[in-house]
């Protein structure tokens, strides 16, 4: 039922501007981010647990006016953190911990301040969508409990012009603020449900990255805007 509302208000935001020849508003911003190391003790070098994540989040809009952009944003996010074996323990196993993440939102940006090439922005959202994990150890694969996210919130933004339609954008994440649900379904009894409620700043870094464990909650992530 929430996603088809999702869904509907994103047909319905899409058919109003295509009806009023509005100009199109397209952004998006892309991220990968690794860690990994070794530990040496008296001249044995050990290898250590390693991440790697990436991230997509493309956006689509329309001028409604000449502030103001309805339009909707897809997130998509993969991370693998790697135990290496004896990690843990003499004789543990690798283990590989893998998670898929992705919102589909739609997002209202209105500009409120417009000095010289540089302007400020501020934009609501809200969004809905889910993850899918997996743990691997040693050659047992197992899919852990999937969930469910929905997420509003608003964030504030600048843009420097770099011509009269291209733009650099800087999503001021630290200054978010926001609300998400997340709801966890047993993989075995799909009829038991863990749903959790939280009010928190970064509700896009929160969902993808503090709680799933995705990217990191970035205090400014940069984009580039285009506009038509």
């Amino acid at each position: 039922m929430k996603k088809n509302i999702i869904f509907s208000l994103i047909a319905l935001f899409l058919f109003i501007p295509l009806l009023s020849n509005a100009k199109m508003y397209i952004e998006g911003g892309i991220g990968v981010t690794t860690s990994s190391g070794n530990l040496k003790s008296g001249g044995v070098s050990i290898e250590t647990p390693s991440a790697t994540s990436f991230f997509v989040s493309p956006k689509l809009g329309f001028y409604i006016t000449d502030n103001f952009i309805l339009g909707f944003q897809t997130d998509y996010a993969r991370g693998t953190q790697i135990t290496p074996e004896d990690w843990v323990s003499v004789g543990s196993k690798r283990v590989v911990d893998s998670k898929d993440v992705y919102l589909l939102s739609i997002f209202g940006q209105y500009e409120l301040l417009n000095i010289n090439k540089l302007y400020v922005y501020t934009e609501a959202t809200a969004g809905y969508g889910g993850f899918i994990s997996k743990t691997s150890t040693g050659a047992n694969t197992v899919t852990d409990d999937p969930g469910s996210i929905i997420s509003v919130s608003i964030n504030p933004s600048l843009a420097y012009a770099i011509t009269s339609n291209l733009a650099l954008k800087a999503n001021l994440d630290f200054l978010s603020i926001g609300f998400a649900s997340i709801k966890i379904t047993d993989i075995d009894n799909p009829s038991l449900k863990t749903i959790t409620h939280a009010f928190t700043s970064q509700v896009n870094g929160s969902v993808i990255g503090n709680t799933f464990g995705i990217t990191s909650s970035a205090p400014i992530t940069l984009g580039i805007s285009y506009k038509f």
